[in-house]
Formats: structure tokens, sequence, C-alpha cells
């Protein structure tokens, strides 16, 4: 029986824009839950099954375009394990962070303060305070990985009453801050996906604009797929040991 884990790559790149699509489906649903209902509790989980969905849809993707993400131990546990998901979800974030840092580097107004009578104590005095500006974004990114250790059990809660002590009401458990929290992490998972669309996209090179600071694809899957070698090898010999 054939499964995503099964399919080619050629497979798969006629398999990847339908899974975005549901998860998109399920996005613009919590959307129309918040905005008719108030309904964040509902809304909050199905936010977090569209982004489970949309983390499905980017390695099918990628593996559609020759990454070899499927030769890593365990990853198939992307098709069916949530909270694997969840793990891939934050080297995404990760990913993210250290893009957005990146970025944040090239463009903001560098640092020119007099510190020391030394020059060169100058120049790094003032790389450091540069560096730790960019490194914002990251700060975030960390924050953001702690909040989405928690989707599982949100995800849950959000669709059930329980009972732990006393009654755990869904209305009451996910709130409006916690749907908002959830939101902003699965829409800078679209804006990932969104940015990997249009690196892989063959007119690429039409948005150099957008693509100024990205590593170029061929660059990107090779080194990708080099350390993916080297995992592999690496546990081969710890089998043999």
């Amino acid at each position: 029986m054939s499964h995503f884990v099964n399919l080619s790559p050629e497979q798969s790149k006629n398999a990847y824009h339908s899974i975005y699509k549901n998860a998109l489906r399920k996005k613009r649903d919590a959307d129309t839950l918040v905005k008719y209902s108030n309904s964040y509790d509902s809304a909050n989980s199905l936010l977090i099954l569209g982004y489970e969905e949309l983390i499905k849809a980017i390695v099918v993707f990628l593996h559609g375009e020759g990454f070899n993400a499927y030769k890593i131990k365990n990853f198939q546990k992307i098709f069916y394990d949530h909270s694997f998901r969840h793990t891939v979800a934050k080297i995404f974030e990760m990913i993210n962070g250290v893009s957005d840092s990146f970025l944040r580097y090239q463009t903001i107004e560098k640092s020119n303060e007099n510190f020391n009578e030394d020059s060169t104590v100058n120049a790094f005095a003032n790389m450091f305070v540069d560096i730790k500006e960019s490194a914002k974004p990251m700060a975030e990114t960390t924050l953001r990985n702690e909040l989405i250790e928690n989707f599982n059990v949100n995800k849950n809660k959000g669709f059930y009453t329980d009972y732990r002590e006393d009654l755990q009401i869904s209305s009451e458990q996910i709130t409006e801050e916690i749907y908002n929290e959830t939101l902003e992490i699965v829409e800078r998972l679209f804006r990932f996906y969104k940015m990997l669309m249009i690196q892989f996209h063959p007119n690429a090179k039409n948005h150099g604009a957008i693509l100024k600071y990205v590593i170029e694809k061929d660059t990107a899957r090779n080194f990708f797929n080099i350390v993916v070698g080297f995992l592999v090898a690496l546990e081969n010999i710890n089998k043999e040991s």
C-alpha cells in the first residue's frame, strides 16, 4: 500500500499543494469561528491542525525538490505523530528566527559609538551592539518554541471538556490571548511556506529583491543532503559497533 513516505520525489510534486490547501482551509475556518462566534477554543484547535498539515506539506514539498529528508531516522513519524510534527515545527521556527536575525543585521543602522580611544576596540564593541540588536528575533523564537511545546495539549483542550481536579471547560481553558499567540506562530509558518514557493519557483530570479539574502536552492539542497548523509553514515557506524 502506498503512503506519503513511499512516494517518489516526482509523485510528491503533485501532492504537497493539496496538503497546503487543506491547511489553509483549516486556518480560514478558524478565522470564521472567531469572526462570527468568538469561539477561540475551537478556532485555536483548528489553527493547530492546519499548522500540522502545513508542516507535512513543507516536508512533502522538500522531498519533491530532492531534499533527502525521508532518510533521517524516524522521519516517517511526520505523517502520523502530532508531537513529532511539532518538533519539526520548532526547527522551522529556528530557521525563521535565524533568517529574521540575519535580515535585521543587514537592514539596521549600524552602531558607530566611541567606546574607547582604540579604534579596534571600538569596532568590536560596535559590532557586538549590532549583533545584540540583530539577535532579538532569535530570542522571540525561543519563546515561540516554548508555546509550540503546548500545541498538542492546547489542541485537545480546545475541542474537549475534561475533568482534572475540577471541570476543564474548553472556552475557559483557551482564551483569546492563547489564540492570538497561536495565530502569530501559524502565520509565520505560512510566510515561511510562501518564501519556499518563491525561492523554488522556475521564475525565482524575478523576485530578486525578496530573495536577496536567501540561500540559493541548489546550495541549500546540497548542504542539507550532505548533512543527512553524514547523519545516516553515523547511524550505520553506531549500529555496527
